[in-house]
């Protein structure tokens, strides 16, 4: 196998004269060449640490983002599904709070409701970890600068603001936030508890929406009297419902 000296002589031989040998000596070199990268990469603890520390980063800046999902959903019992869908009122306060009044405004004007679900109106962690701050970075750019058109994500500005975005973040996953307050006038006209009339029939008891049932009379029309417990289960050989005991006479 050629070495390094022997790399462009091999290059050149392979090219003038179409040599097999040669050719099969320049394969032979890369692949011993990418076999020792590839080991030393995995060996390398300089590279195992920035590796680690790209995890541990997604992993906290998803836990604010967690946080702030919760403070911003106040009186409401969040599944894990729902804990990694955040609203505008939540991404606002979490930006104002880590990264500054101009940062949240951008997102809120610009950002956000261009990466929103857009029927839900939420943004999912995934795409909060992927390319909503490096859009959001760029944004803040442009505003700032007042340029006619948003600079690239890969632009270096760019990229640093959003390394420094991404570490704000980071920093108040330890710090749970305070949850928001909700004032009086909103607590009270919110509480379904105090609805009557036909509002209070849309709710139930713990104040979840019935959905149609509380909007609409329906017509049970199976032709079962109330209370009866065998429906559906009735044969039609014997005659009698299925698990009934005694017989008919």
């Amino acid at each position: 196998m050629c070495g390094r000296g022997e790399l462009g002589f091999c290059v050149t031989a392979a090219c003038f004269y179409s040599d097999q040998t040669c050719l099969l000596k320049v394969g032979l070199f890369y692949s011993s060449w990418f076999r020792r990268s590839l080991t030393y990469s995995r060996r390398d603890p300089q590279i195992r640490r920035y590796r680690k520390m790209d995890a541990d980063q997604r992993k906290r800046m998803a836990l604010t983002f967690k946080h702030y999902v919760e403070v911003s959903s106040v009186g409401q019992s969040l599944t894990e599904p729902a804990k990694k869908e955040i609203k505008d009122k939540g991404m606002n306060k979490m930006l104002k709070e880590c990264c500054g009044d101009a940062v949240a405004k951008a997102s809120e004007a610009q950002v956000f409701p261009r990466l929103c679900d857009r029927k839900t109106k939420k943004l999912h962690v995934d795409i909060f970890l992927g390319e909503f701050i490096p859009e959001l970075a760029a944004t803040v750019i442009q505003n700032k600068k007042k340029l006619a058109k948003r600079p690239d994500s890969t632009d270096p500005e760019v990229v640093t603001l959003a390394t420094e975005l991404r570490q704000k973040i980071c920093e108040k996953a330890d710090a749970k936030p305070k949850e928001m307050k909700v004032d009086a006038v909103t607590a009270r006209l919110t509480d379904t508890r105090g609805y009557t009339g036909t509002h209070k029939e849309r709710f139930d008891t713990s104040g979840k929406g019935k959905g149609i049932a509380g909007r609409k009379d329906l017509l049970d029309d199976a032709g079962y009297v109330t209370g009866y417990k065998h429906q559906g289960t009735y044969q039609q050989d014997g005659g009698s419902p299925a698990g009934a005991s005694g017989s008919h006479s």
